[in-house]
């Protein structure tokens, strides 16, 4: 068509007449089409925020296992570890 004399704009919109916006390489920004450019970065933002609360609670489950582990044992605690190791202590001699 360009060595018959036709410009590109020309060409351009024979093609368009033709085929419609799906044979452009990025559709228009109007219409239907608005849905093919904001949708990928809506799902972006939407797996991001969801992996930030993702990683957000893992975060929190594990401060709140180990701040168990970091308090020390009071009393009753010690004496419940003491009577457990006792009995474990006489269970293990009758088996010997």
């Amino acid at each position: 068509m360009l060595s018959e004399g036709s410009t590109k704009d020309e060409i351009y919109d024979i093609f368009l007449d033709k085929y419609g916006p799906t044979v452009l390489i990025s559709p228009p920004f109007s219409g239907f089409n608005i849905l093919a450019w904001v949708l990928p970065f809506i799902a972006l933002l939407g797996a991001g925020y969801f992996i930030y609360k993702y990683v957000k609670e893992r975060e929190q489950s594990k401060s709140i296992d180990n701040s168990a582990l970091d308090k020390p044992l009071e009393y009753e605690d010690k004496i419940e570890d003491e009577l457990m190791r006792t009995s474990i202590e006489e269970e293990m001699k009758k088996y010997r």
